[in-house]
């Protein structure tokens, strides 16, 4: 079962800059996202966002009869299950409210599409890691489901989830091992990971290690015991408390 769209508001009183914001989503994001409503006004706006319950919000700063930050506020609780794109004409002067407001993104008019490209991308990884499960992912599913990586640095990479390799606990960060890449120090405990990546087919093979199947070799060794060998030819013993689930799981590719 594929993952629905992402519903989408866009709140502008330009309509030039509605037209632009949607036309940059059906370019690069038709498949992704799916715009529910617009509107020009903050109680235009309010009613927009609570009767179709939106999981991205593209919302302008200055409106005709308010600021869009109001909506945000009267929003309550619903403000929650709402990412937030900020766009304005006003350089850096609202960038602090926004990140007071947990804007994921701060876009400045007019819009530029590479800009916007990579907003949208980032917080598409935020929506998909909050939503729990619904269904076993499909294999093309997976294919397109980016990952949204802070690293030890604070800064934030974008990577799609079937480039993963394995993820690897370095004490309270976590080594992401790509493909034909540098791995990424990642801030967060690697069950941060394992909890969002499981319902992809990654699978826990030791405290340490969390592997992507597709990418990693489960073979028996000479002891008859489960131990994995990633893409690099490098080896890792399957721990105890895992040797049979793994074995179980995995046993039509066992060899």
């Amino acid at each position: 079962m594929s993952q629905s769209k992402i519903r989408a508001v866009i709140v502008d009183d330009e309509s030039v800059i509605r037209n632009v914001t949607r036309t940059l989503l059906t370019r690069y994001f038709s498949e992704q996202i799916e715009i529910v409503a617009e509107a020009e006004s903050v109680e235009s706006a309010l009613v927009a966002i609570r009767t179709t319950a939106p999981q991205l919000l593209f919302l302008d700063v200055e409106l005709q009869d308010g600021i869009g930050f109001e909506i945000l506020d009267l929003l309550g609780d619903e403000r929650k299950k709402c990412h937030v794109i900020v766009i304005t004409s006003h350089g850096t002067k609202f960038i602090h409210r926004a990140m007071r407001q947990d804007a994921v993104d701060y876009l400045n008019k007019p819009l530029e599409p590479e800009e916007f490209k990579i907003g949208v991308e980032r917080t598409i990884a935020k929506i998909r890691e909050s939503q729990p499960a619904e269904q076993p992912q499909t294999p093309a599913v997976k294919r397109n489901t980016m990952l949204s990586i802070r690293n030890n640095t604070g800064a934030e990479a974008i990577v799609p989830v079937s480039t993963i390799v394995c993820c690897k606990a370095d004490s309270n960060y976590t080594q992401i091992v790509l493909l034909d890449k540098h791995p990424i120090t990642a801030s967060k405990t690697l069950r941060h990971y394992e909890e969002i990546l499981v319902k992809y087919g990654f699978v826990r093979v030791a405290r340490n290690l969390v592997i992507n199947p597709e990418h990693c070799q489960i073979k028996l060794d000479k002891r008859n015991l489960v131990s994995v060998e990633l893409p690099d030819g490098s080896r890792e013993q399957v721990d105890p408390a895992y040797q049979e689930s793994v074995r179980k799981e995995f046993l039509d590719v066992v060899v």
